[in-house]
């Protein structure tokens, strides 16, 4: 698998859940790779930067944060074809505003069942999401202290 002209400029990667695929974060942008073909599609294409990706378990999704309504915000890009099998090669992709505050939000992870995302509100409080339904978000139970 060749980056070509990216490889210097990646700054984080995931791989899938089953390995087929990588998300990149280059210049800022998503990416996606197939590991199979070495296909690559750009996700995302904003004037702003993008950060702390994330697969869904299924695979059909990607959360990350976005800089783009000057606060971080946490967005998906997903699958919208039943018959498409991976980010890499799909068109189109949708993209939606997950959690869109005044607040910074940041690092994303997906639940194991796929239906709730963790992540941080203003670096210091973890938060969970509901994912798809209009429930909000809410702290999370447990109390979470980090040491620095």
């Amino acid at each position: 698998m060749d980056l070509g002209n990216k490889a210097d400029q990646v700054t984080e990667m995931t791989v899938s859940p089953d390995g087929s695929e990588i998300a990149l974060i280059a210049r800022g942008e998503v990416f996606v790779m197939s590991t199979r073909t070495g296909a690559t599609r750009r996700v995302t294409s904003t004037p702003t930067l993008e950060r702390y990706v994330s697969w869904s378990p299924d695979g059909r999704s990607l959360a990350y944060a976005s800089e783009r309504n000057g606060t971080w915000d946490i967005v998906e890009a997903r699958l919208t074809r039943d018959a498409d099998t991976g980010l890499s090669g799909a068109v189109p992709v949708e993209e939606r505003i997950l959690v869109g505050t005044a607040e910074d939000e940041f690092s994303p992870v997906y639940a194991p069942d796929g239906g709730r995302i963790a992540y941080f509100r203003n670096r210091t409080e973890l938060r969970v999401r509901h994912r798809g339904r209009n429930f909000g978000d809410r702290p999370a139970r447990k109390r979470v202290q980090f040491l620095l």
